[in-house]
């Protein structure tokens, strides 16, 4: 198993080394946020329960919108 530790000072954050063509190839849920929590970038592995009709989260708040939509489907 690989398991990936995060910094906000760590030059070598290997999801910062990926394109986002790989990033959305992961098999798992991946975010950027920005400092504050708003959703910089994602990949979506989420299955689609609205059938097709997914909103997007960029500029959305990751704690207060994009998390509780996914606990909530």
């Amino acid at each position: 198993m690989t398991v990936f530790a995060f910094d906000r000072g760590d030059g070598e954050n290997p999801l910062g080394q990926l394109s986002a063509e790989d990033v959305a190839r992961l098999p798992f849920g991946a975010a950027e946020l920005s400092a504050d929590g708003r959703v910089l970038a994602y990949n979506d592995t989420e299955p689609d329960h609205l059938g097709g009709q997914r909103q997007t989260i960029i500029g959305r708040d990751f704690f207060t919108d994009a998390a509780q939509r996914a606990t909530s489907v």
